[in-house]
This record gives structure tokens, sequence and C-alpha cells, in this order.
């Protein structure tokens, strides 16, 4: 076919619009801890002056020697080795000070690693085949993941239901074949928390929700990392008049090793990984588990019947936790902690006592109350809840939370068709 490209032939453009820094010094040489003074002039590629932001680092050349033609930096990174497949050596050369050797070993450059061959028929079969990486990004979110069973099968056709008391969201989906599920395009605000249950067949609730995530980006090591020159005379020379310090006890001193010894501290696996907020052993007035969980409809209700000295009540359509002791001089707030994470939006405190949080998931709850540091470091009396990762949390199954899921899903119809 004619017209048909076979190759190409990259072809670098210099172009005259690099800063031109230039700087100056008051003195040629200065004295030991003397104030030092330079002038920094920079202007554009027109020679007009230009203004910016630059962070300046001082080296003793003579100690850490550097070869600026060898360094890789990120003029170098941008305009040439990231577009180069093969290793290029002393990208910096290529910028540091340009002159018509330097152009001319930058064509050579080009010559060598800037052809690309073309196949046109199979790259156009390729291109027409391939399927995107990853999808057009349409209105909404999508929620997906799969439906397990206790021994990590694939629970077919299971009933999913997801749930948001906040964003006022409810949807029942049907999982396919391999437990697979999706629930396209929902609207949600940040920070909304939602529920996503299941049921098996003959509504067997002993599964488990394996949600989907985004893969972490995969980091490797850079073909185009700087290289290392070694300097041995350079090196001897530190290691001498090291030695010689160490003599003299003028300059340096070896101090003798010290070995110090630890053991490693034990971690819950079952327990969710705690966030910068933490309350150590021993340091609360009352930390309480929750063995009869399953009789508790929400977690507010655990919390009531648990904790001594507190009332969770409603207030301007927000649920608040309330400090009754008489030492307090009438109702205070707690400070809510949720796994290490200090809770101050009134919606995700409101959501988590009624609904996002199952007393099942929970694996303990500490008060602090009287421990002044502990109040210092988390804002007040606090309640720290830790709850548990997903594998070791266990299924249970309420009629009367059943049944209130069942009449919110009810209004929600009712609401979206009034709607």
């Amino acid at each position: 076919m004619k017209g048909e490209p076979l190759n190409e032939r990259v072809a670098f453009i210099r172009g005259e619009d690099q800063l031109q820094l230039k700087l100056e010094s008051t003195k040629a040489s200065y004295k030991s801890r003397e104030p030092v003074k330079i002038n920094l002039q920079a202007q554009n590629g027109e020679g007009k002056p230009s203004f910016g932001n630059f962070s300046v680092t001082v080296v003793d050349e003579t100690k850490v020697p550097a070869d600026e033609d060898s360094e890789t930096t990120i003029l170098s990174h941008l305009l040439l080795t990231s577009d180069l497949k093969g290793y290029v050596e002393q990208p910096n050369y290529y910028f540091n000070q340009p002159t018509d050797e330097v152009n001319r070993a930058l064509d050579n450059l080009m010559l060598t690693q800037g052809y690309r061959r073309y196949v046109w028929k199979e790259e156009v079969a390729a291109t027409a085949a391939a399927k995107p990486q990853f999808a057009v990004e349409g209105l909404g979110i999508d929620i997906s993941g799969q439906v397990q069973t206790l021994n990590k099968k694939p629970v077919p056709n299971a009933s999913v239901m997801l749930m948001s008391l906040q964003a006022r969201v409810n949807k029942v989906a049907t999982a396919d074949s391999m437990g697979r599920f999706k629930f396209d395009g929902i609207f949600m605000t940040d920070s909304v928390k939602f529920t996503v249950q299941a049921r098996g067949n003959k509504n067997n609730d002993r599964v488990k929700v394996i949600l989907d995530s985004l893969p972490k980006a995969k980091v490797g090591i850079s073909k185009n990392k700087a290289d290392f020159a070694r300097n041995s005379a350079i090196i001897e020379q530190i290691i001498a008049k090291g030695g010689k310090a160490a003599q003299g006890l003028s300059a340096m001193q070896y101090l003798k090793q010290v070995d110090i010894k630890t053991t490693k501290t034990s971690v819950d696996r079952d327990i969710t990984p705690q966030g910068m907020f933490r309350i150590p052993e021993g340091s609360a007035d009352q930390t309480v588990t929750f063995p009869e969980a399953a009789d508790c409809n929400t977690l507010s209700m655990c919390l009531q019947a648990k904790l001594q000295g507190i009332d969770i009540i409603s207030e301007m359509g927000y649920t608040k936790i309330k400090d009754m002791r008489p030492s307090t001089k009438g109702e205070t707030d707690l400070v809510l902690i949720l796994d290490g994470r200090k809770i101050t939006s009134p919606d995700e405190i409101s959501e988590i006592l009624v609904g996002s949080i199952l007393p099942t998931d929970v694996a303990k709850v500490m008060v602090v109350r009287s421990n002044m540091a502990m109040k210092n470091l988390l804002g007040g009396s606090a309640i720290m809840i830790i709850t548990r990762v997903g594998a070791a949390r266990k299924p249970a199954y309420n009629k009367r939370s059943y049944r209130r899921a069942q009449r919110l899903q009810q209004s929600a119809r009712v609401l979206f068709a009034a709607i």
C-alpha cells in the first residue's frame, strides 16, 4: 500500500526558552561561619527578567565531587530520556552547555535510539482488537465485587443489597454465576459511608462480600537512574583524615559499639490497622466488648447498655454521645474515634452509631475520661471504637435488623417513586 509508514526517526528541536540563572557573590572567599550573601539573577530565553521559587544546596566539591553532565535532572527526563527506550549515558550533557559539538552528539543519539519501526497492518489490527486498560469514566461511581462463601468459593446468583442512610441510597443487585456483582452510576458525596450485604441461596447469610479495589502502581528501577561515580582517591583521603583525627582526639572520637535489643510487638491480625490516635493498654478508664452483639440492632444500643455515665440522644436530626457524669457540670459531647481516626462530621457520627458499623464488627471499645495526658492528646474525653478486619468478622443475622432494612428499602422506593 502506497503511503504506508514504515518507520520514523525522532528529531530533537532545541528551544531557546530555558531560564538563564546567574549567581554572584560579594566576596571571593569567606571565613568560617561568616554570613554569605549571594545575588541571583533569573532571565528567560529572551533575556528579560523572570521570577520563580528556587531552592539552593551548597556542597563542598573537594569532598563530594559532582559531574553535572552525568546528573539526571527534571529537564533531561522530560525532554529526552522519557521518550527513548534505551539507556542514555550522561543525559544532562546535552543540556548543560549546548554547543555545536553537543548538538551533533544529540543528533547522533537520535540516530541511534530515535528510530521506530512500523508494521502498519499489524499495528492497525492490534489497535482494533485491543481493549482499553481503563474504562471510560461516566457519571457517578461504580461499586463492584464478589460474593464468596466462608471457604472463599464464589456464590452464584446471590442477592446483594447496597444501603447508605446519609446518601439515601438503597439498591439491590443479583450476582452472576461467578458471584460477581456491580452497582453502576451511584451518586455519592465525599466521605459517605455505605453498607453492602449479601445473601446466598435460601437466604443463607454465611457469606462474605469482597469489594474490588484499584491495583497498586508498580514501582521499578529506572533505566536512567543516576550513575554512581566512585572516586577512590577522595574516599581514601577522607579515611586518612578520620584516622589522624581519631589518634589525636581533636575532631573525631570513636564510640564503642552499642547493642540495642528489643522484643517485637505482637500485632493482632484480626484488628483493623489503626490511625494516629491510639490509647495504650492500661490508659483507658473503661474497656468493653460485646459478646452478645447480635442482640443489638445498632451500635448505639450496645454502647448505651455497656458504658457507664453516657447518654446517646438524637438532636436536630443528628445522633450524639453525651457524658452525663456530675463532674462534667452538665452534658458534654464525647470525642468519637474510629480505628485511630477522629470523627468530626455530625453526619458521619450519626451514620456510625445507627448503621454503618455493626455491633458484631466491633472488637472492643475504650473510654478515656480521667487521664489528662490522653485527654490532651485526643482533644477531650473520648470513646475509641476498634473494629475487626473483614476476614475476622463473623456474619450475624438479626431478624429485627433485616426487617428494618426492608422497611427502609420500601420507604426509599416510595420516595423515589414520588420524585
